[in-house]
């Protein structure tokens, strides 16, 4: 009864965990993305390819598939996570978990990796014990052929939900229209490029992590003799917006009321990007929301105003 649980619980952990990262997929790519370990670029389909695992252990260990194999990789896969909680806590900085995407997002800290920890013990005990909680070579033809459909179709859903929700459009070398937004006052406004410009662009959304460094934003405005910042926020409420920016202390922030500009570009949020005075885009980036990111971004703004 005691290893039923266990395979219970690790079950259920598996389950939420892939289906929550799915759920709140960019949440999840910006709360990845700076941890710096992985290229950028590829942070979305590790993401995906972590979460659809994560279902199909699910399964198999709930319907004993592949028995051995499966306790074999969520060993390895807990094991991974305990590893990299270690590594955040003894490095220290802003890092956060990100295991069930943005919905339960915390810092990593001596708690996580107890809850890790304690995830990786289980994993082990599981494998020297034989207890199931249902015997799919026991199970009829139907129930089999309906568990089969299940996963195949996790295979479908997942492949069209990375399909629409594509990497940005936007790219560098690309022109970028002038923007019609609202000031924090609700008047419509354009912002045009008649000078380098740089545009913050984020949602009120977005993981606490990677606005942890809003406050710093206004650091930029000391190369503003050549380049012009603007800071571009999204909610459905302008209210939400407003008593961010004055929390932050942050100026020159406009209001993207129907999130125009975001949805267009597909953009994963925050973002920077840099449009020149021929409103050509000479920069794109994530912003990560840690110190040292902060600090080399600044350097190259700094190189291109002494251009």
């Amino acid at each position: 009864m005691l290893q039923r649980s266990f395979i219970l619980i690790l079950s259920i952990t598996l389950l939420l965990s892939g289906v929550l990262k799915l759920i709140d997929l960019d949440n999840t790519i910006s709360i990845v993305v700076g941890y710096n370990i992985i290229e950028e670029s590829l942070v979305s389909y590790t993401i995906i390819a972590l979460s659809l695992l994560e279902l199909v252990l699910s399964m198999f260990l709930t319907l004993n598939i592949y028995q051995k194999e499966t306790k074999a990789i969520i060993i390895i896969l807990f094991g991974a996570f305990f590893i990299l909680n270690i590594s955040a806590v003894i490095l220290g900085g802003n890092y956060f978990c990100a295991c069930f995407g943005g919905f339960f997002e915390i810092k990593m800290n001596y708690l996580t990796v107890i809850r890790d920890g304690f995830l990786f013990l289980l994993s082990i005990y599981i494998w020297n014990h034989n207890d199931v909680l249902l015997d799919y070579d026991n199970m009829g033809k139907a129930t089999k052929n309906i568990t089969e459909i299940i996963i195949l179709s996790l295979y479908i859903i997942i492949a069209l939900y990375n399909y629409i929700n594509r990497e940005t459009s936007l790219d560098h070398g690309d022109y970028l229209e002038p923007m019609k937004v609202h000031n924090l006052e609700g008047n419509s406004v354009v912002i045009s490029y008649d000078i380098t410009t740089l545009i913050l662009i984020f949602k009120m959304s977005d993981c606490n992590s990677c606005l942890a460094d809003a406050f710093r934003w206004n650091e930029y405005k000391r190369y503003n003799k050549n380049i012009k910042l603007v800071i571009l926020g999204y909610d459905e409420n302008i209210r939400t917006v407003q008593l961010f920016a004055k929390q932050k202390q942050l100026t020159d922030v406009y209001f993207d009321r129907n999130a125009r500009i975001i949805d267009s570009f597909r953009l994963i949020t925050p973002a920077r990007i840099i449009v020149d005075e021929y409103s050509k885009v000479i920069h794109l980036s994530k912003i990560n929301g840690d110190l040292e990111s902060h600090k080399k971004f600044l350097a190259e703004l700094g190189q291109l105003a002494n251009l």
